[in-house]
């Protein structure tokens, strides 16, 4: 009993840190050409059906984090990380329920990083979990970075609010003449609330993924390939510097495409957690279990 009730509650400790899980996630720099053709096609394919969204249960959600690499492979069409909110995470094509589970899922297949407002959703779970969780410590006029895995993308954070569902005008392109927005959303309280966490970022530059700092490219989860197109940008120095050197060094060591998310343990655990929190007569009885060895414990000292 004290066995089941211990891995239980490890597997609702990994479920509620799964968020760190996208920084085990990273994806190398493409050309430009590639990196459109590839969500160009993921978009094309994607749910954008927002009826389908639904509450997350523990068994939906347990069953997104183990299939998270499947997801991301098939969805992923970028990264986004908040410095100021310790948020890393990925941007997933469409509003599948189980994108909005693992990351952020995108609003519409026109939308495009550096125009008009690009809009990402994710759910809120597991006592404010999620891709989005902090959302609300991101700080005002503060730098924030998203990736299309060719270039990156600075925004500056203007609004940080929760308001109402009904709140339309956040989905609305900038006026004529204003900055490109990014906009995150996900919900703020318990199952059905109306409150959504709120934050809206002007975009500032874009510029090549290689270029970036190295706190960046792991912020997002970016790897450089040695020897490939994308290694340099056309207006660098053909010799690359030991320092650039050094973060490709680096970044290539991040990768763990082979590397399981989850061992088997805590694979076990997971499942177990969702076993007993959707079985209330196991969590009484394991309950009683536990109880039991304690009293007998007790006796046999006194």
């Amino acid at each position: 009993g004290i066995v089941f009730a211990c891995g239980s509650y490890y597997g609702y400790y990994l479920l509620q840190n799964a968020d760190r899980n996208a920084e085990q996630m990273t994806h190398r720099i493409e050309p430009k050409k590639t990196s459109q053709e590839r969500i160009k096609q993921q978009t094309e394919h994607a749910n954008y059906d927002e009826s389908q969204i639904k509450p997350v249960t523990p068994e939906a959600f347990a069953q997104a984090q183990l299939s998270l690499k499947k997801i991301t492979k098939q969805w992923g069409i970028g990264a986004i990380y908040i410095p100021s909110a310790d948020i890393r995470t990925k941007i997933l094509a469409g509003m599948d329920n189980q994108n909005l589970m693992v990351g952020v899922g995108t609003y519409s297949p026109t939308q495009q990083l550096g125009k008009d407002n690009y809009v990402v959703l994710a759910h809120n779970i597991v006592q404010g979990g999620g891709a989005l969780g902090k959302l609300p410590k991101t700080a005002l006029n503060q730098v924030f970075y998203a990736t299309d895995f060719t270039n990156v993308y600075e925004y500056v954070a203007r609004k940080n609010a929760v308001v109402d569902q009904s709140a339309g005008e956040l989905l609305e392109g900038p006026e004529n003449g204003d900055e490109a927005l990014m906009t995150l959303i996900r919900c703020e309280g318990g199952i059905n609330t109306p409150n959504r966490a709120v934050v809206q970022g002007t975009f500032v530059k874009r510029y090549p993924a290689e270029d970036a700092r190295t706190e960046v490219k792991l912020g997002l989860g970016l790897i450089e390939e040695r020897g490939s197109g994308t290694a340099q940008s056309s207006s660098e120095p053909k010799k690359r510097t030991e320092a650039s050197q050094e973060t490709v060094d680096h970044l290539t060591a991040k990768t763990s495409d082979k590397k399981p998310i989850y061992s088997v343990l805590q694979k076990f655990c997971i499942n177990l957690f969702v076993t007993l929190s959707s079985s209330p007569i196991l969590i009484g009885g394991g309950y009683l279990v536990v109880l039991g060895a304690f009293l007998k414990a007790y006796l046999t000292l006194d």
